[in-house]
């Protein structure tokens, strides 16, 4: 099973200030646009996007379930 940790260089989280931040304990947390809240920046918490700048999605995965639900329950999928 692979780890759910993604390697964050210094570099993102100064180039993404508004969604990146450390704890206390100096883990790097990500911020999810939809709830507002501050999660650990991991494949636990959020989905691995390719091909990007930084490797994890927008939106922290409660928020993705619950829109997919949202989705379903109007019938667009």
């Amino acid at each position: 099973m692979a780890t759910p940790y993604i390697v964050l260089e210094p570099w993102t989280v100064a180039t993404w200030p508004r969604t990146l931040s450390f704890d206390e304990d100096g883990e790097v947390q990500r911020r999810c646009p939809r709830c507002g809240e501050y999660w650990p920046a991991t494949t636990e918490f959020f989905g691995h996007r390719r091909g990007s700048g930084l490797p994890l999605t927008s939106y922290c995965r409660p928020c993705v379930t619950e829109f997919r639900r949202e989705l379903r329950r109007r019938g667009h999928h």
